[in-house]
């Protein structure tokens, strides 16, 4: 994902009943098992339900026989959408909301936060990981297998190349680093194979190794793609495909959905091989929104990623639920990546209130038909407290502030508004795909001379917008001067969670995560972890 994204909040309602009748198993005595899929830096306007010229058939063919979550929202960057997905908490709560987490940043995701496969365990789940992390590697205690992944096949940072996994490190110079990793060592065999037939292949596996293995255990297996991240790379094959496509970017970028296609039809081909797929939940969602710069889009909504207006936080969405009695369903209630480890545990047979006082919300009934709208009325994005930096995100230079948005049903149709207050961040335009571009991201690669965060002004002092994203999902019309009252009673609410949040956790990269002081392999061993 992209660096630090501009100072930002968003707070959306709908009306929402919330029923819990009594916990039980969902399809009979055994619990279902959970695939969960992750794009990288997939945009609205970059898959076939969105956009047919996009091929992507299997993914196509489990969204159209599941349910389409037509508000899917996520942070607009990586580590936070991804710390939201584990913990079920807002970025704010857990101290991920300012930035991603760089290759040698000395930070990870707190070790006091049980996390999405750790919940899924006490449940009886048997629970592997296969592709990125990006939750933190400095100290053991923030790898994945210390984190409730039996196993872990994948790579630490945020990008690399696809095919050598290679990136160079940020501080301390020397050649490229390698990070393709087998638990909590380098898997060096992974050179030269590219990442999603990776992905693809490790997942087969692990299906077939639990199947003949422990039969009697229901599987969680987490599958966060490279693909459609920069740099764009695919092989030929794919990207021949699109032979109409003029833009060579969104040519390359369109050949590597493709790809990760693929690998999602041999995960379902093996599923079904070993007779798991009719008792296996498939969910799909990307992190963030596309990256124009690097080939993506997001058309026709207003954005990119690593900003807060609609393209940078409406992301393509789905579940595929094969017991579920009412399928092949398009739904318009929001849902939020925190809603997924409740509902997900709730799934798992579980009572989600012991989950404790999360921001998720339990949306199960839902996802398998059982009502029509969804019980989430309003959420929360994000409260950026920290000015963003120069040069740590050569994508787009989002302005310093504080950016806080709010929606809510009072006055006008359910769901309505969403407010914005600051910047919203760059680029803000509609950026068709024909203007898609690439370019290299050189200065992605470490926070530029961080050493201290600015004080931050009053956030009263920065301009409010009001958007009717029903209406007008495109952003188009500011509507702050026509509803004072609304604005007035958003902002209050949003107060309310800004004396809730915790410091961000962002720290300068250090010298001593250079992957050449551990024979050119990203290690970890370098930090201390948090808390103490």
């Amino acid at each position: 994902m992209s660096s630090t994204f501009g100072a930002i909040s968003v707070w959306v309602t709908l009306f929402g009943l919330a029923l819990f009748p009594g916990i039980r198993l969902i399809n009979g005595d055994q619990a279902p098992n959970i695939v969960f899929i992750v794009a990288d830096d997939l945009g609205f306007n970059d898959i076939s339900w969105n956009n047919p010229k996009i091929i992507s058939p299997n993914l196509d063919s489990l969204a159209r026989n599941g349910t389409i979550l037509n508000h899917n929202y996520v942070l607009p960057i990586c580590s936070p959408t991804r710390s939201a997905l584990m913990t079920g908490y807002y970025s704010v709560h857990t101290g991920r909301q300012s930035s991603v987490i760089w290759q040698q940043e000395p930070v990870g995701l707190f070790t006091n936060f049980t996390l999405m496969p750790e919940h899924l365990n006490t449940l009886g789940y048997e629970s592997h990981a296969v592709g990125k992390w990006h939750l933190g590697y400095c100290n053991q205690s923030y790898l994945p297998t210390n984190r409730g992944f039996k196993s872990f096949n994948g790579y630490f940072i945020g990008s690399e190349d696809y095919y050598s996994h290679l990136r160079p490190p940020s501080v301390g110079g020397g050649p490229p680093g390698y990070d393709f990793q087998h638990n909590e060592g380098p898997d060096l065999s992974a050179n030269g194979t590219y990442s999603s037939v990776l992905i693809g292949l490790h997942a087969e596996k692990i299906i077939r190794d639990h199947a003949l293995q422990t039969p009697e255990k229901p599987l969680f297996l987490y599958l966060p793609f490279q693909n459609v991240h920069s740099p764009l790379q695919v092989p030929d094959h794919y990207s021949n495909l699109y032979p109409n496509e003029t833009n060579q970017a969104r040519k390359t970028f369109s050949g590597m959905v493709t790809a990760m296609d693929d690998a999602v039809g041999t995960v379902v081909k093996s599923l079904k091989s070993q007779g798991l797929f009719e008792n296996t939940i498939i969910v799909f969602s990307s992190d963030n929104g596309g990256q124009t710069m690097s080939g993506g889009n997001n058309f026709p909504l207003r954005g990119n990623k690593g900003t807060l207006w609609e393209g940078g936080t409406r992301v393509p969405g789905f579940v595929h639920i094969p017991f579920s009695k009412n399928r092949a369903r398009n739904v318009s209630s929001l849902f939020h990546v925190t809603d997924w480890l409740p509902t997900l545990y709730r799934a798992g047979g579980g009572d989600p209130h012991e989950l404790g006082p999360i921001d998720g919300l339990d949306q199960w009934n839902l996802l398998v038909g059982n009502q029509d709208k969804g019980v989430r009325q309003e959420f929360l994005y994000n409260i950026q407290p920290i000015p963003s930096i120069e040069g740590a995100q050569a994508r787009a230079a989002i302005s310093d502030g504080n950016v806080y948005g709010y929606g809510s049903e009072k006055l006008f149709k359910v769901g309505d508004f969403k407010l914005l207050r600051g910047v919203p961040g760059e680029p803000s335009g509609w950026i068709p795909p024909a203007k898609s571009v690439d370019i290299p991201l050189e200065r992605n690669n470490h926070l530029a001379n961080l050493t201290h965060f600015q004080a931050v002004p009053n956030f009263a002092s920065f301009e409010v917008r009001l958007y009717n994203i029903t209406s007008d999902p495109e952003e188009r019309v500011d509507l702050s001067h026509n509803h004072p009252d609304i604005v007035e009673s958003m902002l209050a609410k949003l107060a309310r969670f800004d004396a809730s949040m915790i410091p961000p956790n962002i720290k300068p990269e250090v010298a001593s995560g250079n992957p050449n002081r551990f024979n050119g392999i990203y290690t970890p061993g370098w930090c201390q972890a948090q808390p103490k």
